[in-house]
């Protein structure tokens, strides 16, 4: 059975079995419980998930205590706070885990040194990042 993170990549960039293996060994897999956190408001970030099971959410608590939800990420999806994790810096968002959840997580150092090794994979998330701004464009402005 091909490897879910591979299938992924594969709608973007083609890989041998020998460039995703390299691409596997940058990655660590975790398990987390349900309302367990994978992010912190005011962390520094230096991991990016890619969620093989379960569901997560992302969002922040306002001055006034309320909580915005900004994120629901789900099987098959990437999830972190993006503006710490490429700018480290601290972050304004939480994520939890809102049912039992198994991810993969790549470092920020892993993730750099993975890119400037093979740069297939450095088009690969060139590319997700201008889906993902699409995708965001069309979302936001049919509101």
């Amino acid at each position: 059975m091909t490897h879910p993170l591979r299938l992924h990549i594969e709608e973007v960039i083609s890989l041998t079995d020998e460039e995703f293996d390299f691409v596997l060994s940058h990655f660590e897999q975790i398990n987390k419980r349900k309302h367990q956190y994978i992010v912190q408001e005011g962390e520094i970030v230096n991991k990016e998930f890619w969620i093989l099971k379960g569901c997560l959410k992302s969002y922040f608590v306002d001055h006034k205590g309320k909580e915005h939800i900004l994120q629901f990420g789900m099987e098959n999806w990437w999830i972190t706070d993006y503006e710490s994790f490429v700018k480290q810096t601290k972050s304004k968002t939480s994520i939890d885990c809102i049912e039992d959840s198994e991810l993969l997580y790549i470092s920020f150092e892993n993730r750099d040194k993975l890119t400037a090794q093979m740069h297939k994979m450095e088009r690969f998330w060139a590319k997700k990042v201008k889906l993902g701004e699409s995708r965001f464009k069309t979302e936001f402005y049919h509101c």
